[in-house]
């Protein structure tokens, strides 16, 4: 056992030593960044946004926190990206150079010219604040990125998530993570959003775990079934002249058409934000029922073909599922048409 924590804090101690502090100058401002590469066969360049963007806000000095401050002390993360082949930028804010603002993207944007010479892929990361601001600036260029993991964050900000259109991303990595006892976003904001991009794009992912909208929260297993995720190969199959696919908006991760889990929806946790009451009041499927149904047997779920005329015209979509070698029909909400908000 000693010999293992020895080990284990040697590793801990190598990734912090890697991860080099850096400044660029944009717009005669100094601004810091960590940079952390990967000793292997690199993926992909990720930038990892924090959290907390107003804690940095209103500053008369820019001195650079720790990494671990920025991490929540989750060292993990690091470990686990640069382990699985990432390079790592993970940018500090100061005052309006922060992800909720222009002067933030810009930074963004700067720091991939200086750091994405080989035009590896791109992914975008972050918690809370970060999680929000790497929703905006994703879809606010979603041709720039390769992918996109959202930790806790708030696609709801300044009503953004009505600006976007999911029908751009198609292909892409789409990760959705949040914790069950969060009571600072509660995980139906995003769960809200993913159910409309799932319908779009088939590498689309919800995962939900453990704690309290916290990154130290976030264990080492959670990172690696995110990689796993961006690693998994799906299978490619071209729909008809003039349809696209689509899949079914289940409160659930999916994993090409096999159900792994499923979500509640709870309706206390947003009832009182204004959501439409046809979001949280779920009466096309049952959730209850559905779960116990995935205790006893797999459930796969098959995507249907559309034209995008029919796509938004429809209220409902009929889907067919598998379940014990038989085939079963179901109507499911088109949330494409649906406003999440009031």
């Amino acid at each position: 056992m000693i010999r293992f924590l020895v080990i284990f804090f040697l590793v801990s101690f190598m990734h912090l030593k890697g991860a080099e502090l850096r400044k660029v100058e944009i717009n005669k401002q100094i601004l810091y960044y960590y940079f952390s590469p990967s000793n292997i066969s690199k993926k992909g360049l990720l930038i990892f946004l924090h959290g907390a963007v107003s804690q940095y806000k209103n500053c008369k000095e820019n001195t650079p926190v720790n990494i671990e401050t920025l991490l929540e002390n989750n060292m993990d993360f690091i470990a686990s990206f640069n382990n699985a082949g990432f390079d790592l930028i993970l940018p500090i804010s100061y005052n309006e150079f922060n992800w909720l603002e222009d002067q933030g993207k810009q930074y963004i944007d700067t720091l991939i010219k200086i750091n994405n010479t080989d035009q590896s892929k791109i992914f975008l990361t972050g918690f809370s604040d970060g999680g929000t601001g790497a929703y905006q600036i994703f879809y606010n260029n979603p041709q720039r990125y390769d992918g996109l993991i959202i930790f806790n964050g708030y696609p709801q900000y300044s009503n953004f998530q009505k600006t976007v259109d999911y029908q751009n991303i198609v292909e892409k990595k789409i990760i959705f993570c949040s914790q069950r006892s969060d009571k600072v976003i509660p995980y139906e904001f995003l769960l809200s959003e993913y159910r409309r991009q799932k319908m779009l794009n088939k590498e689309t992912y919800f995962l939900l775990t453990d704690g309290h909208h916290k990154f130290n929260e976030y264990s080492k297993n959670n990172f690696k079934y995110c990689i796993t995720l961006m690693d998994t190969i799906i299978k490619k199959s071209n729909p008809s002249v003039d349809k696209i696919w689509i899949y079914a908006p289940l409160d659930a991760l999916q994993i090409d058409s096999n159900i792994i889990s499923f979500y509640p929806f709870r309706k206390s946790s947003v009832k009182k934000y204004g959501m439409n009451s046809v979001e949280y009041k779920r009466a096309d499927y049952d959730y209850f029922i559905f779960s116990k149904m995935l205790k006893k047997s797999v459930i796969q779920f098959i995507p249907v073909e559309l034209t995008k005329a029919d796509l938004f015209k429809n209220d409902n979509i009929e889907f067919m599922y598998l379940y014990e070698g038989k085939t079963y029909k179901i109507f499911l909400k088109n949330y494409l048409k649906i406003n999440a908000f009031n």
